[in-house]
């Protein structure tokens, strides 16, 4: 009975002496200090124009070829009116007065797309705009889009022809005439290659990164008047551009000093396009120039125009 107390009270006493060292190791542990905010993320600090294209290559693996052009674009577009400002000082106000400014030059939708791309990278870096709002679109939107007519078509042809030798205006009669007759669209023409161009027989591949989905990469043969805007639009490359390479872009980007960059794409041509439209007196989109099925196509084919 003794040797049984003993016992038990040497186990009481061991419990007693763990807890005893369990206290004071409670006591003097050193405390985990939690931040009283979030660290700011180095993004917020920099300059809108700088922070946009750091976030955009980081999402270059994740998104489609011409998404991350489409991207590109848009940051170019709002970084005119953010260019002295950081990212972190963007606030839903500021956004309010660009959609303010910029809707008298392009529709919501594109207004909604720029000002989402800043969306996106504050919420990328912890700061969402909690207070910035989409513009809406009309309740009753409907497509602008519409077909060309058979005399509008023969005016503006005529027109395009007599500007490819203008050399302000040549251009975006080329390609123009070039949409207009193979149904592909300015963002296609756009993205295209010397590699994704022939001559033998005529003919111009979309490429994945001018395409918004798989399946709009496509082959097309050209004829006729698509075939010739084709053939001065590479000349205009090689000679006047100096595109050399078969990754060199068919129409380059022009540099401030008026020499070409062939290694990046031309942004648009909506100013001559914009001339020639008003000198033919149609109302039409450059868009409207994508015909299901143009005068490449064998069945329409009418030889040499």
């Amino acid at each position: 009975m003794r040797t049984e107390k003993h016992s038990e009270s040497t186990v009481a006493r061991i419990v007693d002496a763990a807890a005893a060292d369990s206290r004071s190791l409670t006591v003097n542990r050193p405390r985990i200090q939690f931040p009283e905010s979030t660290p700011e993320h180095p993004l917020g600090s920099m300059l809108f124009p700088q922070a946009a294209k750091a976030w955009l290559l980081t999402r270059r693996d994740h998104i489609a070829p011409r998404t991350y052009l489409d991207y590109g674009r848009h940051i170019d577009t709002i970084s005119r009116s953010f260019r002295n400002v950081t990212l972190g000082e963007i606030t839903g106000d500021m956004l309010r007065d660009y959609q303010r400014r910029r809707r008298q030059t392009a529709g919501p939708g594109m207004v909604n797309k720029e000002c989402g791309i800043v969306c996106m990278i504050r919420g990328r870096i912890g700061q969402p705009l909690t207070d910035y709002q989409r513009m809406p679109l009309p309740k009753d939107y409907e497509s602008p889009g519409r077909a060309l007519t058979t005399a509008e078509e023969t005016k503006l042809e005529r027109v395009f022809k007599a500007a490819a030798d203008h050399p302000q205006w040549k251009t975006a009669a080329l390609l123009s005439l070039l949409s207009m007759k193979c149904g592909a669209g300015p963002g296609e023409m756009l993205s295209l290659s010397l590699k994704d161009v022939g001559l033998d027989p005529p003919h111009i591949s979309i490429p994945r990164r001018g395409a918004k989905r798989i399946s709009r990469e496509r082959y097309l043969e050209l004829n006729g008047t698509a075939a010739w805007a084709l053939e001065r639009l590479i000349k205009r490359a090689v000679d006047e551009c100096k595109c050399t390479l078969p990754e060199h872009y068919l129409i380059p980007r022009r540099n401030r000093d008026h020499s070409y960059d062939p290694t990046r794409p031309a942004q648009g041509y909506r100013a001559g396009l914009m001339e020639l439209l008003a000198i033919a007196e149609v109302k039409v989109r450059r868009y409207d120039f994508r015909s299901p099925c143009g005068e490449s196509c064998p069945e329409q084919s009418t030889g040499d125009a």
